[in-house]
């Protein structure tokens, strides 16, 4: 997971290597917004992304 990002939802070269077949969730919200109920939607997006 990724929290906020001002103007693009990208990893700028972060670990290329390791995530080429890997799903990202991005989340609009800064790390101390983020609850377990915004944990728990990135769960159930992962899980309908199957």
């Amino acid at each position: 997971m990724r929290t906020k990002q001002k103007l693009a939802k990208r990893l700028s070269g972060f670990m290329l290597r390791w995530i080429g077949y890997a799903q990202l969730y991005f989340t609009d919200l800064y790390c101390p917004q983020f609850t377990v109920d915004e944990f728990n939607k990135a769960i159930q997006w992962r899980n309908d992304t199957l």
